[in-house]
């Protein structure tokens, strides 16, 4: 019930005709910048989460036209277990960063460093807890697991796990942690206006997989649906996604 409730509590409830979208939660930010550009009477109700666990509801039934994914392996899962019939396709890819509060042993080491040079990810002796999301759950997650695995050599740390990128920025910058792992999107320069003071490293390419944003429709999804997704692949769409932290797949 409580699920149920959020979802008919978000964006346009009174709206019958407006689809309710699954979000990765990497797309907090930049949603409502997309849904400035998106010139459609009808616009989404969405609900933002890791991108497994909103994989997960649909297949139990939740009710879900669309679903914009952080990578591709959760949409490609919707396919393989017959959930839908569509082919997912890729609208954009993320980027990785490091993020420690203002005056932490982490964000004077990464203020030292430049971010193009391999030693800005190494961690300083006295970090040995950083926030990442779940990565059984969240892509963000297993980059940043791949991202520690390269550079850690051995270092023992101690992962604290959001349950999304969005709570693992909470995380990062609550004290809970030394800092940690997010996508580049929550952090961005606009993303930043409504933060706490932070350092922010964008993190080399080469040291993770590179993670690409997928989305699928649903089968019985709407005109309205198709398009929004329709829309998410446009150089307009694709514009905002460079504006707020992602790299073009265009």
């Amino acid at each position: 019930m409580a699920l149920l409730l959020l979802w008919l509590g978000t964006g346009h409830a009174n709206n019958d005709d407006a689809p309710l979208v699954a979000v990765a939660s990497s797309l907090r930010h930049v949603w409502p910048h997309l849904m400035i550009k998106y010139q459609n009477p009808v616009k989404p109700r969405v609900t933002f989460g890791s991108s497994g666990n909103l994989a997960r509801q649909i297949t139990q039934g939740a009710p879900f036209e669309l679903l914009l994914s952080a990578d591709e392996s959760f949409p490609a899962w919707l396919v393989e277990n017959k959930t839908t019939g569509h082919s997912p396709v890729i609208y954009t890819q993320g980027k990785l960063a490091w993020v420690a509060p203002i005056g932490s042993s982490l964000a004077k080491s990464l203020l030292k460093a430049n971010s193009n040079e391999e030693a800005s990810l190494k961690l300083p002796d006295d970090v040995t807890r950083i926030a990442i999301a779940n990565p059984a759950f969240a892509p963000y997650g297993r980059a940043a697991k791949a991202v520690l695995n390269s550079i850690n050599r051995g270092k023992s740390v101690t992962l604290v796990t959001g349950e999304n990128a969005a709570q693992t920025l909470q995380f990062a910058l609550s004290g809970a942690s030394a800092g940690g792992i997010v996508p580049m999107a929550l952090v961005s320069e606009t993303a930043r206006e409504k933060l706490p003071a932070m350092v922010v490293t964008e993190i080399q390419e080469t040291l993770h997989e590179p993670v690409m944003h997928a989305m699928v429709l649903i089968d019985q999804s709407s005109t309205a649906t198709k398009t929004l997704f329709d829309f998410l692949l446009s150089h307009t769409a694709q514009s905002v996604f460079m504006e707020h932290g992602f790299l073009t797949v265009q």
